[in-house]
Formats: structure tokens, sequence, C-alpha cells
């Protein structure tokens, strides 16, 4: 879904300068996993890492973060290659569904197990804004590379259930836009980053919740 601040944005350019909209390339890509057996959004998540030069930052926003090991291996291939891999997802006090968290958080310890350069940020609630959850799904591959605007989440939910459509936009505009929310979004008053000690860290019964949830949870997250 286009947050309220990036579709301002966007229908600015897009009127100033029909040049330039008319330059935008943009793909629509949607999958029905249930039905076609095929996982075309998340497959394009890790084409996309794949394809994103070594080095050059990559970017996801995702209300619930509980990927694949293919999409794992994704983030920890390129990280590996020097390119810092960030992902922002809900935090227990911000999510909807806390079990998610729970599940992000040994995910993220096991990339962070094998890569220096996977940065974990958790949203947090600004009630007095009436701003909760974090519903977003945002990515950014490269400098100025394309972006990914749409309804998946990197979870079981969103892979292998759901029908999910996104929109992979290459628009230099659009990008500065997607650029100035991402900034603002890993600000101190938006976000948090969470480090490898703070998951190890933890309980060891949270950290055990925190596996089982995740391995043996996961198909149904």
């Amino acid at each position: 879904m286009f947050s309220a601040i990036l579709l301002t944005h966007y229908q600015k350019i897009t009127k100033a300068s029909k040049s330039k909209s008319e330059r935008a390339r943009v793909r629509f890509v949607v999958h029905h996993p249930l039905s076609e057996r095929k996982r075309y959004v998340e497959d394009l998540y890790r084409i996309l890492m794949q394809a994103t030069p070594p080095g050059e930052p990559i970017f996801i926003a995702t209300a619930y973060f509980a990927p694949s090991k293919r999409i794992r291996d994704a983030i920890i291939e390129h990280a590996k290659l020097g390119g810092t891999v960030i992902v922002l997802t809900n935090s227990l006090e911000s999510n909807n569904h806390p079990i998610l968290t729970i599940a992000a958080h040994y995910a993220a310890l096991e990339i962070m197990k094998n890569t220096e350069n996977f940065h974990l940020y958790e949203w947090k609630p600004r009630l007095e804004k009436g701003e909760q959850t974090m519903h977003q799904k945002l990515a950014s591959f490269g400098r100025y590379g394309p972006v990914i605007v749409g309804s998946f989440n990197l979870d079981a939910q969103s892979a292998v259930h759901n029908t999910e459509s996104v929109y992979l936009i290459d628009e230099p505009s659009f990008r500065e836009c997607f650029d100035q929310l991402t900034e603002r979004y890993l600000s101190q008053g938006y976000s948090k980053r969470i480090f490898r000690e703070d998951l190890e860290t933890e309980p060891i019964l949270k950290r055990i919740h925190s596996f089982l949830t995740h391995e043996l949870a996961w198909y149904w997250l």
C-alpha cells in the first residue's frame, strides 16, 4: 500500500512533469500461491537481492519479518558481498501480532550470526500521533535501483498462503522521495536499532520460544 507521504510526493511529481513520469518503468507482479503453486513476489525479492551490485545497500520495511530460508540466504549472500541489508519491522509494543516479533528475533539472529552487514530496526508506536502498528511493505535495492511498494510481507502468510501483489518502480524522482521516507523511518523518533547482543542476551526461555515459533510454526505465521 502506498504511504500517504509517498503518494502525495508522487502525485506532485507526475503533475509537474509529464515527461518525467513517461520515463518511469513500472512492473506489476501478483501471485496466487495456493492455486498456482508459485511464489512470484517472493521470487522477485530474491532476484532483486541477487541483482543488487556488491556493496550496495538494500532496505526492506515489512510489518512481519519471518522470512523463508531462501530469503534469509539471499540476505546473507548479499551482505557477505559487502552490502548492508536493513530490515524495519514491528516491535513487540507496536505489533498487532506479537508472536511475529518473537519469530523475527530468531530469523534476525540467524542472519546476524553469518554477517555483520545485516541491521534490524523495530518500529516505535507513537500513540500520541495515532500510530501503533507499522503496516507498510516497502523495499529499495541499491543506491539508485528500483523500489517495491505493495502488500507483500516477508512471512509465510504472504509467501505461501495469501494472494499478494506489488509494484516494482524504477523512477529517479520517486526514488528520491522514497529515500527521504526511509531516512525518516530509521531515525530515533520512529524506530530503534536491535543489535546482535540484544538478541543473544535475551532469557534462554525467550530464545527457545523464538526458535520454536519461527521453525515449527513458520508455515502458519
